[in-house]
């Protein structure tokens, strides 16, 4: 009899260290869910406006959407913003180097003309842009053209020309081209999704393709201030060319219940300043 209370006594103990054990596991697999996440968000962030020709807009007489960072649809729960994340790039020495609203032209001597070819094909799908950007008899400029065709054999990238900034198309000198790249992330349903755009035909609601990079999560907010600490609610053009901050609050919970039948959660708060939100 002796020997059989030993017994239980220590599987009752096994038993409790072994629940222990199992809910400890599970208390930090969700805190390294919810870190990874908020990380890999502030991380891009910190990369919003890259490839963008901020410092060129800064010419322009009034904000322009098609040079914003932060993107219409952000608010609380989402976020989008043009960022270049696979960072491809070149220079064009021309000819030409005018690009009128709406008239077909061609970018020649373009250096690193395989990388743009290796991120959209020979033949780009439709909705898929570049930026030239450079030095114009009044200043700085920018233009936004979709690309038609890229030639790695000419090093030549066909583009229509679609917006542009207010300080003329023509340029006095070799320009840059950069790939217009977006990213987002919202929560659906207990998983945080993350979009790159595929469609940028409109520039208020882009097409996105959406992965899932995190699930168990319960809250994903947002939260936008301008250089002087501020807070903005990103609704119209004017407020989402003033952010210059963005705070992520990322809320996770244990991928299944503890031994007491609780799901506890955790929160992180991490704060991204996009770095070409600073050019001047």
């Amino acid at each position: 009899m002796l020997m059989l209370l030993v017994g239980m006594v220590a599987f009752r103990l096994f038993q409790q260290s072994d629940r222990s054990f199992r809910d400890q596991n599970l208390i930090v697999e969700m805190q390294q869910n919810v870190r990874a996440v908020a990380t890999q968000i502030a991380d891009e962030l910190k990369m919003g406006g890259q490839n963008v020709p901020i410092y060129n807009s800064r010419f322009d007489s009034a904000p322009l959407e098609a040079a914003q960072m932060i993107l219409n649809g952000s608010d609380g729960s989402r976020i989008l913003f043009r960022s270049g994340v696979t960072n491809v790039n070149g220079r064009s020495t021309g000819p030409p180097l005018a690009f009128p609203i709406g008239a077909p032209a061609t970018l020649t001597n373009v250096s690193n003309a395989a990388a743009f070819q290796a991120a959209l094909g020979a033949v780009p799908p439709p909705g898929r842009f570049v930026y030239i950007y450079g030095k114009t008899q009044n200043l700085w400029s920018w233009v936004r053209a979709e690309v038609t065709a890229i030639s790695t054999t000419l090093n030549t990238i066909a583009v229509t020309p679609a917006q542009s900034g207010t300080m003329g198309t023509t340029f006095t000198a070799p320009v840059s081209v950069s790939l217009e790249e977006a990213i987002s992330y919202r929560l659906n349903g207990d998983a945080i999704l993350r979009g790159v755009v595929t469609n940028f035909s409109s520039l208020t609601s882009p097409t996105m393709s959406e992965s899932t990079i995190g699930e168990n999560f319960t809250g994903l907010q947002f939260a936008y201030f301008d250089r002087n600490d501020n807070a903005i609610t990103p609704n119209t053009l004017a407020n989402r060319a003033q952010v210059w901050r963005v705070d992520i609050t990322a809320v996770g919970q244990t991928s299944r219940n503890l031994t007491n039948g609780t799901r506890p959660t955790f929160a992180m708060t991490v704060r991204a300043f996009p770095r070409n939100a600073g050019v001047e």
